[in-house]
């Protein structure tokens, strides 16, 4: 049965904010509100994510915990550093992995990746 795949690009970020590495930089108002509308949004229009496999950046570990919240989702979350630098060919091997038990995967990560890889014509996830 194919599996449906969700990508959810971190909210806007904060430049202004004092953070170390670019890794650490955090959401600002604008991010924090549309992370709690997409969680809303999601919830209404449906699927709900079963698996969340989520970048360790502070941005999208915020923006999928204020979108789960405000959205009620109930997916279990999983964080992969490799998610923050990743090229959208890398999401193959995330995909590959989620159990086949797992109906909607959702995967929270960054730009540049999230543009080229909705298009199905550049990203065909084979299994097995």
């Amino acid at each position: 049965m194919p599996k449906t795949v969700l990508l959810l690009r971190h909210g806007k970020s904060d430049w202004n904010a004092d953070y170390g590495q670019d890794h650490d930089r955090p959401l600002n108002p604008r991010g924090r509100r549309a992370s709690r509308a997409m969680g809303r949004w999601l919830a209404e229009m449906g699927p709900l994510p079963d698996l969340i496999l989520c970048s360790t950046a502070v941005r999208a570990r915020s923006t999928c915990i204020i979108a789960s919240e405000a959205g009620a989702w109930l997916a279990d979350v999983q964080y992969e550093r490799g998610l923050y630098y990743a090229a959208p060919k890398d999401l193959i091997h995330y995909l590959q992995e989620v159990p086949d038990h797992i109906q909607t995967a959702m995967l929270v990560g960054h730009q540049p990746t999230w543009s080229p890889s909705r298009d199905p014509a550049q990203s065909r996830i084979r299994r097995g």
